[in-house]
């Protein structure tokens, strides 16, 4: 029994998640063969964690789910909560919004009718700072506040800076969606200061990612152009794509507000376009790249500005984004 676990935990603890997983399959079969649940209920947790370290979420919810169900059966309400929330969070990851809320809300029911929550208090803060997240998507502003503000209160209490930290930044987020710009920024340094400290590296990037935005927004072209270089070289050490081509896309749009940067602004906003066709296929940083590539090109006289420009529409037309479109007209 301890052979395979120990494999299998010491292939997820060297970053080898794929043989982790084969050996945790290994001896989640032998805690079955020998009839003992909970530990097989245990071994599935940690399947689901070395799924997800590798990318396959689907399969990681299929494990949690199984461990739920013998934690259901032996009455522990505590692992039953934390595997609801996991599995809520895979959902959230996968963008399944109606089945994330469906698992936290199950999740923050048992915490409640079990009282549970001085065992759960930093469950129960990642929990709100997701359902934070998912109104803030939603458009649900004041939804999205009560939960940001519930989960600061909690991460406090529980004496968990780090959580307290990514929560300021998502309250920076939400409140540069409703053009409270000056909050926003206000809450993005409060996170940086923290997050620096502990040199949460992907949470950093999303800062400075964040500040670019602000800043292009108020029209602080060169200091946009800083955080977008700051974020950009920082996820590429992370080798993050999605984060490279947020931060060429909008390192290019704010090169190309000054003068005598605009072959610098088309060529980041081409690489930008590029990894979002090939590698992240994302349709609007394509389409946003597209317009911009094409209002640059319009702007130098260039031939192939309208190819650009129908392009745009094309891509722009297809998800809905009328904002956009109106800037390029």
């Amino acid at each position: 029994m301890s052979d395979p676990y120990s494999k299998a935990v010491e292939a997820y603890k060297s970053g080898k998640p794929k043989k982790a997983i084969k050996h945790f399959k290994k001896a989640v079969k032998l805690a079955q063969k020998i009839g003992k649940n909970k530990i097989k209920a245990e071994i599935l947790q940690n399947l689901a964690f070395a799924y997800t370290r590798n990318n396959q979420l689907k399969e990681g919810i299929s494990a949690m789910k199984e461990s739920v169900l013998i934690f259901e059966k032996l009455k522990n309400p505590l692992k039953i909560v934390e595997g609801l929330a996991y599995i809520g969070a895979l959902n959230f990851k996968m963008k399944n919004i109606k089945l994330a809320l469906k698992y936290y809300n199950e999740a923050e029911r048992i915490i409640k009718e079990k009282r549970l929550q001085r065992q759960c208090q930093e469950l129960e803060a990642d929990i709100c700072a997701d359902l934070g997240s998912i109104y803030d998507s939603k458009e649900k502003y004041t939804q999205s506040l009560e939960n940001y503000n519930r989960a600061l209160k909690l991460y406090r209490k529980a004496g968990k800076k780090i959580g307290e930290a990514r929560t300021y930044l998502d309250l920076g987020i939400m409140n540069f969606h409703q053009d409270n710009l000056d909050e926003a920024k206000s809450n993005i340094h409060n996170a940086l200061r923290t997050l620096e400290r502990y040199n949460d590296l992907h949470s950093i990037a999303d800062c400075h990612l964040s500040l670019g935005n602000i800043h292009k927004e108020q029209s602080n072209w060169e200091n946009a152009i800083e955080e977008f270089m700051y974020s950009l070289e920082l996820y590429k050490g992370l080798e993050n794509p999605k984060g490279v081509a947020e931060s060429l896309m909008g390192l290019g749009i704010s090169q190309a507000h000054i003068k005598g940067k605009e072959e610098d602004a088309k060529e980041n906003l081409e690489q930008s376009m590029k990894i979002a066709q090939k590698e992240i296929k994302d349709e609007r940083i394509e389409g946003v790249c597209l317009a911009w590539l094409a209002k640059i090109k319009k702007s130098l006289g260039e031939k192939d500005a309208k190819k650009y420009k129908n392009k745009a529409v094309k891509v722009l037309s297809k998800i809905g984004d009328q904002g956009t479109l109106s800037e390029i007209d």
